[in-house]
């Protein structure tokens, strides 16, 4: 017997691979949401990927790290010396938007130089 490409169990498996169409932010957070607790791998691979929120501990690090050293270094050598687990494309993206959104430490950064 054919299955009917629009059965019911059907188009309940093919969530697991569509984008959900979403109306407003907060419903695309609540459809992400059970979307990665219903796939452990992916809400494992989004964990790894080092997507949470950056903590205010680990700007201070990064910021430390580029006041102080006086040495070009590469971002994920950046990332490594301020002991972040982040990647280096990470770092770059958090050093850039503290500095848009922080004119003192712009000035701090660029007097250095």
């Amino acid at each position: 017997m054919a299955s009917d490409i629009s059965s019911p169990q059907t188009e309940i498996c093919s969530l697991n691979f569509y984008k959900f169409p979403t109306t407003s932010k907060q419903e695309s957070k609540l459809t992400q949401a059970l979307f990665l607790e219903g796939n452990p791998q992916l809400k494992m691979s989004q964990e790894a990927s080092g997507s949470k929120p950056w903590e205010k501990d680990e700007d201070e690090k990064l910021i430390e790290v580029m006041l102080n050293t006086k040495e070009d270094l590469s971002w994920q050598d950046i990332a490594g010396k301020a002991g972040l687990a982040r990647s280096g494309t990470a770092c770059k993206n958090r050093w850039e938007q503290l500095l848009e959104d922080d004119p003192n430490l712009r000035r701090q950064y660029e007097s250095k130089e």
